[in-house]
């Protein structure tokens, strides 16, 4: 598998608002351009991969709350070089959040998000992007998520209280699309 799937599923995705559509632009550009961008060394940045997981029944989100940038956050993380950005986003949602019975709702893309990292350590970058590509993750909120090192705390959050724990504007941008989904 190479780049020209999620470059497929990009090119396909049509989104929510202007301001998304210009991240979607730059994602797209960073992937024409860079041959290696799955690669989480690049100095430019890299493609990450998240879950935005939801309980369509109870109406309900999954976040962690993240200790290396301080904040509630959906599932995800580095490619670690794979190009299967959907399965990656799965992944990551299985490791952070630990809910069982997780699932891809598809491999189409949820969201779009082109973000700053001030710096690295672990792979010795300063300031670089993470081009973050967002997928769709149905869950069963009954199951209590286990987390892991990585994620102080996990815990389900009725949609209409996730604004209460993180204000960033792709969040609002998820719960919206969320609501657009269930209506």
């Amino acid at each position: 598998m190479h780049r020209k799937k999620v470059l497929r599923l990009l090119k396909q995705y049509n989104p929510y608002n202007s301001r998304e559509s210009e991240m979607k632009d730059r994602v797209v550009d960073f992937m024409e351009r860079t041959g290696d961008c799955f690669n989480n060394f690049l100095k430019e940045g890299h493609v990450t991969a998240s879950a935005w997981v939801f309980d369509q029944e109870e109406r309900k989100v999954g976040l962690v709350y993240n200790k290396l940038i301080d904040k509630w956050l959906q599932p995800g993380g580095h490619s670690d070089g794979n190009p299967d950005t959907p399965q990656e986003a799965l992944r990551e949602a299985q490791e952070e959040f630990g809910a069982e019975r997780l699932e891809l709702d598809s491999e189409n893309i949820f969201d779009i998000d082109v973000h700053i990292i001030k710096k690295d350590k672990k792979r010795n970058l300063g300031k670089h992007y993470h081009f973050d590509l967002r997928f769709l993750v149905l869950g069963d909120s009954r199951i209590p998520p286990k987390g892991n090192k990585e994620s102080i705390v996990v815990r389900w959050v009725n949609l209409a209280d996730v604004g209460k724990l993180n204000y960033d504007e792709a969040i609002k941008r998820m719960v919206a699309k969320t609501r657009d989904l269930i209506n």
